[in-house]
This record gives C-alpha cells, sequence and structure tokens, in this order.
C-alpha cells in the first residue's frame, strides 16, 4: 500500500495528500521546509550544500515524503533507490575531470557520487533511517520492483515500510510503501505511478 508520496523538479514539488508547493530552486525549497518545523518533519541537511541535484533532490523529497505521513517515524524503515538515471551523470562528470586533469591531479571527491547508492544513502542520513538502505536496477516495471519488495521483508521480517527513490538529474519521484502489497497497474516508472495514484485520489 503506497502511503505517501512527492514527485518534485527544481521549481516545484507535489504531494499525493498536501497542496503543491511551488519554489524558485531546490535551495528555496530548503529553506521553505526548515523554516516550518511544525509543517515538515525534520531532516539532516548538513550534506546538501555539497551535494550534487540527485542527492539534493533526493533529500527534500524524502522529508516531503515522511511529512505527508502523520506517524511518520524512522524506526524498521527501509530505504531504496530504484532505476532512475543512477549515477550516469556523476560518471561522466568524474570521467570528463579524470581524462582533462589525470590520474594526479583528477579530483578524487567526484568519485563518492558515482555509486548509485549515495542519493539512497543520504535518504538514510537525512531522515535517520537505520533499516536496510541499497540501490537495484530491474527492468522499466513496478511489477519487478514489488517482487524485490516482498523478497526484502521476507529477508527482513521487522521491516514496517519501505521509502522508494527513483532520482533524476532534473527530478526525483519517492513513494512511502508499507505492507501488504496491494494490486497496481504495471508502470515503467515510479513517476507514472504517482501521477496514477494522484488521479486517482482526486477523484
Amino acid at each position: 500500500m503506497i502511503v505517501a508520496g512527492t514527485f518534485l523538479d527544481f521549481q516545484k514539488a507535489l504531494l499525493l495528500h498536501r497542496q503543491c508547493l511551488e519554489y524558485s530552486d531546490l535551495s528555496e525549497l530548503k529553506r521553505m521546509i526548515t523554516a516550518a518545523p511544525s509543517s515538515f518533519v525534520a531532516g539532516d541537511l548538513e550534506d546538501f550544500r555539497r551535494a550534487g541535484n540527485a542527492v539534493r533532490l533526493a533529500q527534500l523529497g524524502a522529508i516531503l515524503t515522511a511529512s505527508e505521513c502523520p506517524d511518520w517515524s524512522a524506526a524498521d524503515t527501509a530505504c531504496i533507490g530504484w532505476n532512475g538515471a543512477g549515477c550516469t551523470q556523476a560518471n561522466r562528470t568524474y570521467w570528463d575531470d579524470f581524462l582533462e586533469h589525470g590520474r594526479e591531479t583528477a579530483r578524487g571527491t567526484l568519485f563518492v557520487p558515482t555509486l548509485p547508492s549515495i542519493p539512497a544513502c543520504e535518504v538514510a542520513i537525512t531522515l535517520k533511517i537505520h533499516g536496510p538502505v541499497w540501490y537495484f536496477s530491474t527492468e522499466s516495471d513496478t511489477r519487478m520492483l514489488f517482487a524485490a519488495l516482498e523478497d526484502l521483508l521476507e529477508g527482513n521480517p521487522a521491516i514496517r515500510q519501505v521509502l522508494i527513490a527513483e532520482v533524476y538529474a532534473d527530478a526525483a519521484c519517492l513513494l512511502l510503501w508499507r505492507p501488504p502489497i496491494t494490486p497496481l497497474p504495471a508502470f515503467s516508472t515510479l513517476k507514472e505511478l504517482f501521477f496514477h495514484l494522484q488521479k486517482t485520489e482526486s477523484t
């Protein structure tokens, strides 16, 4: 069962249960969130300033999604990244820098975000999630995703909910899922599933 969700880009954030938020950039969205502690779940945004856009989108999207749940708790929560752009852009940036400057002078810090699990790990840090955190890529089919969630629960019966993040260079979609799995139409992305759920909720 999907209990909360957010789709956001650089200028707006759409939520399943709240009004749309509009802003000029992600830094303004961060200020909006931190300026209203009674409206949003507290998050550790220490890494926000030096993070790339994929991580920033994931961090802020996670806070917005958690804030949709009156009973949000990081306890017994897992966090996974699924498909999206992975680390394609970060890999390209790191490789281009490597070619331009060589192994001895290239910036090693650019290597860190080449790991596709980084946005999910940053989400876990932001919300203080201590459950399993991982990234996986499958065929573009949400049925594959939910099959993996079933496997995750089978191996970790204490998990109460899973925060799922699909992150691109310019947008992200996050959904909070709790068992049991309810039948849903198949979609190729979380974004498509989000807009299906949003449309269903508004009717």
